[in-house]
């Protein structure tokens, strides 16, 4: 006989005011604010004082013109998280832009032994721990880039070779990765993004001035810059996206337009702030000299979402997840790898929507494959700001542990189940709004006796 215990129950509050009818009692849609969720004992009547273990309960949420309830739970415990902002895994072969180690299998200030390199064969391999929508019945082997470290220029410093290699690699990374279907129209980096980093003294682009900015294009040696005038950057220099950020060697200066000698990897920006001052983020000028003298060289893989999120099409989401291995010539490199692991957050739009698109079914909205199909209700609120793939809005989380009735043919058992409220953050501030008699408080006061997300 089918168990419920795992059955998944979510409502989601607008962070919103109350309804100004102030209704004692919950009897239609028109009693709440859109958005709003309350708590009602077994009459249908507004709770709005700390409930104990053991009392009985429903949640009521409005939804346009509808009214959603549901069963009757009984209280067993409650608990609080505040919202986590998912991220993106992080692996960085050598130097992360702040740790003076090298790239290859010789040191970064080792001429000799990165002479030697040149013509050697490299090898990044990334290994797919994650379930892509391309590949929905496994794991997607791998992506392999290769490269042969080349010495065009004739350098003969070690750091110089080392860039040369980070800058090669990060090239064939990207050009792989354009091979990913997960999201086949994007043109930039679908399941990771290589960048370079290296320690470097930087400066500044532009010599004075403010308010330039750079347009780069995914795949793209352009840089147009949006003023001429007291550019710094010269052939032979380097360019840093960000402090210690993405480094590009420049083939050529022409009046406002900078050619890079390898495409840009990066996402397509038509105004890449500069600033006219050497600060925290901004887009440097590391000069060719400086690059000579770097003491650290590597190339970091920032993992992409998974998929363009769409709710109603398929409620697949996740940050990307992968193992990284570097060779030379079928060789262990013995390189310095480090990895910061992927988090899926807690209260991202995309769980939240998923959480509440998926619980409808319970509310008897279930038939979505029907012909004609019925549509579930979805939240216009619980998205990200400015689209379905932009934004960072989340919810704040409480966890209510709960236990149900359950009639079988022999007789009656409880089911032990979650229920999952979010309560909306803020859009400015990132909070959740605790002003007294509003719902965010209210249903902190009925579960938890006083407010405790932030």
């Amino acid at each position: 006989m089918r168990d419920a215990n795992n059955l998944n129950w979510a409502f989601v509050c607008k962070n919103i005011a109350a309804a100004d009818s102030a209704a004692t009692t919950i009897d239609a849609a028109t009693d709440l604010t859109d958005g709003e969720v309350v708590v009602l004992d077994r009459d249908n009547g507004h709770v709005v004082t700390q409930i104990t273990a053991g009392t009985e309960f429903k949640l009521a949420q409005r939804v346009g013109d509808d009214l959603l309830i549901s069963p009757l739970f009984t209280f067993s415990s409650a608990t609080s998280t505040d919202s986590v902002a998912a991220t993106q895994q992080v692996t960085t072969i050598g130097s992360d832009g702040t740790t003076t180690v090298g790239l290859g299998d010789f040191a970064v200030n080792d001429d000799t032994a990165a002479l030697a390199a040149v013509g050697n064969s490299y090898y990044v391999l990334i290994e797919k721990q994650d379930n892509d929508e391309a590949n929905r019945s496994g794991y997607q082997p791998a992506i392999t880039a290769q490269v042969k470290l080349t010495n065009p220029n004739g350098e003969t410093l070690a750091e110089a070779i080392s860039l040369r290699l980070a800058e090669q690699l990060r090239e064939a990374i990207r050009v792989n990765d354009q091979l990913e279907a997960s999201k086949p129209t994007t043109k930039g980096p679908k399941y990771v993004a290589p960048t370079v980093r290296a320690v470097a003294t930087e400066a500044a682009v532009y010599s004075s001035g403010s308010g330039q900015t750079l347009a780069v294009t995914h795949g793209s040696k352009t840089v147009t810059a949006s003023t001429a005038t007291n550019l710094s950057v010269v052939a032979g220099d380097f360019i840093t996206f960000g402090a210690n950020g993405d480094m590009y060697r420049v083939a050529d200066v022409t009046s406002a337009t900078i050619t890079l000698d390898f495409p840009y990897a990066g996402v397509s920006d038509a105004t890449v702030d500069v600033a006219s001052s050497l600060t925290a983020g901004s887009v440097c000028r590391v000069t060719a000299a400086n690059a000579d003298a770097v003491t650290g060289v590597g190339v970091c893989l920032t993992g992409m979402e998974l998929h363009e999120f769409d709710v109603e099409r398929h409620r697949l989401y996740g940050e990307s997840r992968f193992n990284v291995r570097f060779a030379k010539d079928g060789e262990n490199v013995g390189a310095t790898i480090t990895t910061t692991a992927a988090n899926n957050g807690i209260g991202d739009f995309r769980q939240v929507a998923t959480d509440f698109y998926n619980s409808a079914g319970n509310l008897g909205l279930r038939w979505v494959s029907d012909t004609p199909a019925v549509q579930r209700p979805t939240l216009n609120y619980v998205a990200a700001d400015g689209g379905p793939d932009t934004g960072v809005r989340t919810s704040s989380l409480i966890n209510i542990a709960v236990e149900s009735e359950k009639k079988t043919l022999f007789g009656n058992t409880t089911a032990k189940q979650n229920v999952r409220l979010y309560i909306q953050n803020d859009t400015g501030a990132g909070s959740v709004d605790n002003t007294a008699g509003e719902p965010p408080v209210i249903l902190q006061t009925v579960f938890f006796g006083s407010t405790v997300l932030s």
